[in-house]
């Protein structure tokens, strides 16, 4: 080996023990084996989907996304524009689509949004096409706090030095603090925008006294879509209530993934998918 070779592997092994990974942004055609399984004249058509796709960007995939100020700047040109909680259908034809993904979305909408979405994409995708979807794990932040495990929340806790909290200097952030922003966003005491608060102490013992699924209802009652602030938490979502959902919705064949590990090959470039909150998602994939 060189020595540039071996001085570039040296400053690789220095990143990493800092906590980071190298990798190469994939270039035009370099990711074309994971679509060897497309025709030239379907890739043509960019017959897949990322519904919210912010700053996405591939030559193959079309964007849908809600055009709103609060995104405004990572939202690059000619995405198509989809209000989910207006109910309506998505803009494509029946059976036309071969793969939809959908990350850190649903928990921003209602159910009824999340349930029309869910029928949209069973109704636009082809036979055989996939859906995958990635939310926060609300099982898992449920389990951080009942269990007392402030340690896992470290990938949080910027947000409450950041611009959208108002903590006080030397003021306290509870677990439940922590669970609150995660789930119901505008309840979250620390949050700028906030709307009736809870406080921690009503948070703890209505998880003392309520059913996990009852206390997760009670902290989301009362939300509602608000279009100045589309990034709040308004809903949460675990394994058992997204299977249920994606059956209702038609897709007889639903199960959960893992990280980079999709069954369809588009979705397993880690350059571009399951990059969001790894620390707090679940990933569900669902086929037509």
């Amino acid at each position: 080996m060189s020595a540039l070779g071996w001085a570039k592997r040296g400053a690789q092994r220095l990143v990493r023990r800092a906590g980071f990974e190298v990798h190469r942004a994939p270039g035009h055609g370099e990711d074309g084996r994971l679509y060897a399984g497309y025709d030239a004249a379907t890739l043509r058509r960019r017959p897949f989907l990322n519904i919210g796709a912010g700053a996405f960007r591939h030559r193959h995939w079309t964007n849908v996304d809600y055009d709103s100020e609060w995104y405004a700047g990572a939202q690059p040109a000619g995405f198509v524009h989809f209000d989910l909680t207006a109910l309506e259908p998505l803009p494509f034809e029946n059976d036309q689509i071969e793969l939809a993904y959908t990350s850190h979305v649903i928990e921003h909408v209602p159910d009824a949004a999340a349930r029309n979405l869910f029928r949209e994409c069973h109704r636009v995708l082809r036979p055989g096409g996939g859906l995958r979807v990635t939310c926060p794990d609300a099982r898992l932040l449920y389990r951080s706090v009942a269990d007392g495990r402030p340690g896992y929340w470290r990938w949080r806790e910027p947000w409450f030095s950041g611009p959208m909290s108002r903590l006080a200097v030397g003021e306290d952030v509870s677990l439940y603090d922590y669970l609150v922003r995660e789930i119901a966003t505008p309840r979250c005491r620390h949050y700028v925008h906030a709307l009736e608060p809870w406080s921690p102490e009503e948070v703890g013992r209505w998880m003392r006294e309520l059913p996990y699924g009852e206390f997760l209802d009670r902290l989301v009652r009362g939300l509602e879509f608000r279009s100045r602030y589309p990034g709040d938490h308004i809903n949460w979502w675990d394994e058992v209530k997204l299977r249920a959902e994606l059956e209702k919705a038609g897709f007889q064949t639903v199960y959960v993934s893992r990280r980079g590990q999709s069954l369809f090959p588009p979705m397993t470039d880690p350059h571009l998918f399951d990059s969001t909150m790894p620390a707090n998602s679940l990933y569900v994939e669902a086929v037509r």
